[in-house]
């Protein structure tokens, strides 16, 4: 099934129904709430993905938990915690900071906690539909079926990260055929789902 590219100077065909994955969500709100310290080539992907997404809403924009998960995850930890560790000198020893640094801590989780609010604020802005506990994954055996699925995904591409697998699976245990993602690595000649990517 198809791989087509979005941001150079083209629309590709816009299905029915799409499934949002957390790296395109991420540069969109990250187009519109620039976080500190981005390269400038990093700016330029953010706004197509924010540019894009105006042409997503012909579509029925689907988008999981999973994906919600994540991106608080990177809002909150990532872009200020994580961050914040480094500039101190932790590296990654973020525990070691909290330990070490508790004033310098407490400032780095209180605008992680704006920025939750923030990103929030962003998604309520979206025409998406959440797959929630009226999908299909809350129906008999479809745990089951999604991890299997996510196993056969990552067993047969060794382009798509783990957490994608579950992506995909979700995805497509809720009949979406195209995912839309920023994670031009993702590859191509997929069989069983369709890709929009960068």
């Amino acid at each position: 099934m198809p791989v087509e590219h979005f941001g150079r100077g083209t629309v590709p065909p816009i299905p029915p129904r799409v499934y949002l994955d957390t790296s395109f969500v991420m540069r969109c709100y990250f187009a519109r709430v620039m976080p500190p310290g981005i390269s400038t080539g990093e700016q330029l992907k953010n706004a197509s993905c924010n540019n894009f997404l105006a042409h997503l809403n012909v579509s029925a924009i689907h988008l999981s938990m999973l994906t919600v998960e994540e991106a608080i995850h990177t809002a909150y930890f990532k872009t200020h915690i994580v961050r914040m560790t480094r500039l101190m000198g932790f590296d990654v020893r973020w525990k070691d900071f909290r330990k070490q640094r508790p004033t310098d801590f407490q400032n780095a989780r209180t605008q992680g906690l704006q920025e939750v609010k923030r990103f929030g604020a962003f998604l309520e802005t979206l025409p998406i539909k959440l797959i929630d506990s009226n999908s299909y994954i809350q129906r008999p055996n479809s745990i089951s079926f999604v991890i299997k699925y996510a196993g056969l995904v990552l067993e047969k591409y060794d382009t798509v990260e783990v957490m994608d697998t579950f992506h995909v699976a979700l995805m497509r245990l809720n009949r979406i055929d195209w995912f839309v993602t920023a994670e031009q690595k993702l590859g191509a000649g997929f069989d069983e789902f369709s890709v929009l990517t960068l």
